[in-house]
């Protein structure tokens, strides 16, 4: 089955799980190409290179009847869009998408994936303007229905196949007035789990306590766990947390770690491989994300952090419950809730809770699995 990708951009460290749905896509026999919409770091397995959008550009004034084509598009989405920023995006996005749809029509795929329904619904829409047989598969996260694009909902009206990863967001759909709310199909993002089978450190000789792996910016609540673990030190607690991730709040951290001496509780180690993450998860009893970033939904790395048998503290973030389905899985509160968050850290030093292991593997084989989310897609993809 050959099958194209459509991305913002690819490959990125932020987006592993795409690679991880290729990799699996390429093992059940697919051929998978990607396109992306901005300028990617690394040449693409297309010949659509990641050049400049005024090279682009400069294609599409070349001829009167490429010309239509550019101010065509432009008027769409200035119609069809509200906030200027998005007017301003899309504009800029027209020409390559141009290009990428011309490079896609010269191709016979199987189906073409709008990996994210946001921007890259502009190449869907253009694909299906020109050649309505080709078949569209158009996703629909968190993060899109942030957004909430005009281009978006006119996708779904053309789409072959309309899907998304949580059961809550069938409610935003119709909160947001998309059409066809019925015909999505909900499809987690899959996780390899071949961990699972593999030995874990022993819950009590876990060396330590808290483990935080996460992007440092602002809306994951980084800075809340820091003053949560102040508030331990000070009460007298011993405990070793571990602060896995690098971003624009790092020297803040830094800063906060020295200013209120907490170098001896706190170590924070920047950017991990994956590998050495897992280890560092494997070695932690208590997982914390206290995020609640817009338009995440569903952490990738609380689920491995449960596959590693980590006790959850989680913030709500978008559908939350449908990963922590109960308090032998982890905990839920909100991000605000400073008083909370203290207690509930005491609470694990003291009495140890352990997550329920075998309920936290049903959640993640049942819901999680990304060889049973691949063969799903597959399933659709295939029916003629």
């Amino acid at each position: 089955m050959k099958i194209a990708f459509i991305v913002m951009n690819f490959p990125v460290a932020s987006e592993t799980f795409v690679q991880r749905d290729i990799s699996f896509l390429e093992s059940n026999g697919c051929n998978v190409d990607v396109y992306t919409l901005r300028k990617s770091k690394l040449e693409l397995t297309t010949d659509v290179k990641p050049n400049f959008y005024f090279e682009y550009l400069w294609i599409y004034l070349k001829s009167l009847v490429l010309q239509l084509r550019l101010i065509f598009w432009w008027v769409y989405v200035l119609k069809n869009e509200t906030k200027f920023i998005e007017k301003f995006k899309l504009f800029i996005l027209v020409p390559k998408s141009l290009k990428i749809t011309d490079h896609i029509l010269r191709e016979n795929y199987d189906v073409v994936h709008l990996y994210w329904g946001h921007y890259p619904s502009l190449v869907g829409l253009m694909i299906k303007r020109v050649s309505p047989k080709i078949r569209v598969s158009q996703f629909l996260g968190a993060y899109d229905l942030e957004k909430n694009l005009g281009i978006s909902k006119k996708m779904v009206l053309s789409a072959d196949f309309l899907w998304t990863h949580a059961k809550g967001n069938i409610a935003k759909l119709r909160q947001l007035n998309y059409p066809r709310v019925q015909d999505f199909i909900i499809n987690y993002r899959g996780l390899d789990l071949s961990p699972l089978s593999e030995k874990k450190t022993f819950w009590p000789q876990r060396k330590y306590d808290f483990i935080t792996v996460s992007r440092l910016i602002e809306g994951k609540g980084i800075i809340e766990c820091l003053r949560a673990a102040l508030e331990l030190k000070k009460s007298g607690k011993k405990f070793r947390y571990l602060i896995v991730g690098d971003g624009p709040m790092r020297e803040e951290c830094f800063s906060f770690i020295n200013k209120h001496e907490l170098s001896d509780y706190i170590s924070l180690l920047g950017y991990q491989p994956i590998d050495v993450v897992f280890e560092l998860m494997g070695s932690s009893r208590y997982f914390i994300l206290l995020s609640e970033k817009l338009g995440e939904c569903l952490p990738n790395v609380v689920k491995e952090a449960m596959m590693h048998q980590c006790y959850i503290l989680s913030g709500r973030s978008d559908n939350i419950n449908e990963l922590i389905i109960n308090s032998d899985v982890g905990l839920i509160v909100e991000r605000c809730e400073h008083d909370k968050i203290v207690d509930i850290l005491q609470m694990f030093l003291e009495k140890k809770i352990r997550a329920d292991s075998n309920l936290q593997q049903s959640v993640l084989k049942e819901r999680f699995n990304i060889e049973e989310t691949t063969k799903k897609y597959l399933r659709y993809w295939k029916v003629k």
